[in-house]
This record gives structure tokens, C-alpha cells and sequence, in this order.
């Protein structure tokens, strides 16, 4: 497992070269530890899209419900999705309701692009709630497992959540987003230039270099298949 303290350090020394002069009192990091954070983040969004985390949650009688309360689950029906999904869990969620130390597993009502099937017994989503049509009873546990965008680590000590084949990719988005200040004050500076094509893309070299990171980023994934989430969700059976 891999800490983002030990995660940053590697992309300064290795992708950013941003690498500590030791002695110089006047040394300064060209880029903070702030700025590569939100790089970071901005960075695993994107990634999220070729592959993000499985995570769950689940609601009981114990469930606190907002604004007051808990969950009444041989009343309530509508359960909100969490704030973390990237896809539309009708189609790469996992529903099952849990009785008695049994899952049933339940199927998307939604089967056309202009509505669901109102007759079965399931779930769908609207106005971002899980919708449940399936009968519960006071004593079940209804769980949403969900495919969610990246955590963001808050402390050195925090184990970044990107598998291990990931974390060369997620370097180099990082150093993609990491240029982009440095492309805007290189065509800021050119803007007063005497030569007609000094504050064009074409005559800035980080642009050129940034290009470069991506197309590194995009060629580690040739012998990698994208995640196939509906199919991943589409496994759903009853585990007694």
C-alpha cells in the first residue's frame, strides 16, 4: 500500500523533477505540495473513467435519516445516492436486499431510454434517490454497491486508493495538469514579443511537452482493457 507522502515524493523526484537542493537556503519547490494535490485530484478523476473503485453502503433501522429520524424500512422507499458515483447505478449498480442473512439481488426497472417497467419489483433512480419498489420488511438491510471517483488523501500517512499499475499513469496526468500554469505564463510572456508567431501554441515549448505527457498517459493503457462496469453490475444472483 502506498501513502501519498511516499506517492509525492516519488512524482517530484521521477515525473516533475522537482527535486529539494540541499544547503541552498534560498530554495523553494517549483511546485507546492498544495498545487500537485489538486493535480492529484483532477488527475484520478479522469483515470476514474478508465477505472474506479467498487464501494458500497448500506441502510437499516439504524440509519440515521436527514433531517431527523432513522430509516423505516417497511415504510421508506427512496434512499440517496451517494455523492461519490461517476456512473448511472441503474446500469453499473449492484442492489440487494438482505434478509435474515440472505441476499436477493434485485433487477433495474429501467429497461428503455423513455421509462421502466412500473409492474416489477426492483429499483430505479430519480432525482438522484434509489427507488425501491421491491417490499421490505422493518428488519431488512437494503445495500447499494457502486462504482465512486477517488478519495482524495487529506494527510501524509493516507494510503492513496489507485491500484498499484496505476500510479505511473496517475503521475503523468499529474504532470500534464502541472503544466498548464507554466503554458499560460510562457504565453503571457511571448505576448509582447516582435516576432508575429512568438505567443502562439506552436512557439510554446510546454505545450509541446504536455502533449508529450499525454501521449505517454494514453499509450500505458494499450494492453489494458477498459473496465467493463455493466457487465460487472449484471452478476447478481441470490446468496443464501
Amino acid at each position: 500500500m502506498t501513502t501519498w507522502g511516499a506517492y509525492l515524493n516519488r512524482v517530484r523526484a521521477v515525473y516533475l523533477r522537482d527535486v529539494e537542493i540541499t544547503g541552498d537556503p534560498s530554495f523553494g519547490f517549483t511546485f507546492p505540495d498544495d498545487q500537485i494535490l489538486e493535480c492529484y485530484r483532477l488527475a484520478v478523476d479522469s483515470f476514474a473513467d478508465f477505472h474506479a473503485p467498487q464501494k458500497s453502503v448500506f441502510w437499516n433501522s439504524s440509519t440515521p435519516k436527514l433531517p431527523s429520524g432513522f430509516y423505516d424500512m417497511s415504510v421508506d422507499r427512496r434512499f440517496p445516492i451517494p455523492a461519490d458515483s461517476i456512473d448511472d447505478v441503474e446500469f453499473s449498480g449492484r442492489v440487494s436486499v438482505e434478509r435474515g442473512g440472505r441476499l436477493t439481488y434485485l433487477e433495474t426497472l429501467r429497461t428503455t431510454s423513455s421509462g421502466f417497467q412500473s409492474n416489477r419489483q426492483g429499483f430505479y433512480v430519480f432525482n438522484n434517490e434509489l427507488v425501491i419498489t421491491y417490499p421490505m420488511a422493518a428488519g431488512d438491510t437494503l445495500h447499494l454497491e457502486y462504482f465512486a471517483y477517488y478519495s482524495v488523501p487529506d494527510d501524509d500517512l493516507d494510503v492513496i486508493e489507485i491500484p498499484r499499475w496505476a500510479e505511473g499513469p496517475v503521475g503523468l496526468l499529474i504532470v500534464y495538469h502541472a503544466l498548464v500554469p507554466m503554458i499560460i505564463r510562457g504565453s503571457e510572456n511571448s505576448e509582447y514579443k516582435t516576432k508575429p508567431e512568438s505567443g502562439t501554441p506552436e512557439q510554446n515549448p510546454w505545450i509541446r511537452t504536455q502533449n508529450h505527457v499525454m501521449k505517454q498517459y494514453e499509450m500505458s493503457f494499450l494492453r489494458r482493457a477498459r473496465q467493463d462496469r455493466t457487465n460487472m453490475a449484471r452478476g447478481r444472483d441470490d446468496r443464501g
